[in-house]
């Protein structure tokens, strides 16, 4: 190799992946909210870190459509509308689709071992009454999916769209999951079917999961209680994925 072919790389840039996972997480968790601006000198100050690596963050944010910057006035949490949400979920569709099948014909006893787990966890919260907890362990269901389907490629195109559809798990709106137990007993359903061995099968039964999900856009009631009230139980458990 002749001549310098690489540079160093500038040492905030380690720094830039741990402030982009904090601002996601408080933006899937909804501590973050939409229309939430977000404050370069403030949030530099609360990571204990310098503007750069936060504003390269930022910049990340956006070009995975969680921000949205505004012409001399900053950069703010962008909200889900109901195109996007019909839009992501025919996505879904289709990646998942093809997840669970790759899944099933190469299914091990490990890999449906940790679907089992997650199942396992998801009834847990579930004889808690934990509702928030268990819409974490649905999407993890649904990562796990993708994940273990071996396809690499597939993987990394989920990836930034498993991170917007944890994000409206937390956004109130509704859709047809009204007891948290079924939450537990749709998720068994997909897992036997995979177990079953037939990807027509297992891409059927996830279908029809998945498009039971009708979801109605509707914003909080002015009257619901505020976060961490009954009224947010009530919306989290209906929306399981």
């Amino acid at each position: 190799m002749n001549g310098k072919v690489f540079q160093k790389i500038p040492k905030h840039d380690s720094l830039v992946s741990h402030v982009l996972e904090q601002i996601i997480n408080a933006i899937v968790n909804g501590q973050l909210r939409a229309e939430d601006k977000l404050v370069e000198e403030r949030l530099a100050e609360q990571l204990g870190v310098s503007r750069g690596p936060v504003r390269e963050a930022i910049r990340q944010l956006e070009s995975l459509g969680l921000v949205t910057k505004r012409p001399y006035k900053g950069a703010f949490v962008s909200d889900l509308d109901e195109n996007e949400v019909i839009e992501l979920q025919a996505v879904r569709l289709v990646l998942e689709g093809m997840a669970v099948r790759l899944l099933t014909e190469n299914a091990t006893p490990e890999k449906l071992a940790e679907l089992e787990e997650i199942i396992d966890k998801m009834r847990g919260v579930a004889k808690r009454g934990d509702r928030r907890q268990i819409l974490v362990h649905d999407a993890d269901f649904h990562d796990a999916l993708v994940r273990l389907s071996g396809n690499g490629v597939l993987a990394d195109t989920w990836e930034p769209l498993s991170i917007k559809m944890r994000r409206f798990l937390l956004l109130k709106r509704r859709h047809t999951h009204r007891n948290i137990q079924d939450i537990v007993s749709t998720h068994k359903k997909i897992l036997d079917a995979i177990r079953s061995g037939d990807p027509d099968q297992a891409e059927e039964v996830l279908h029809d999961h998945l498009r039971s999900v009708k979801v109605t856009f509707s914003k909080p009631k002015e009257d619901e209680a505020p976060e961490g009230g009954a009224a947010e139980s009530e919306v989290a458990e209906s929306q399981a994925i």
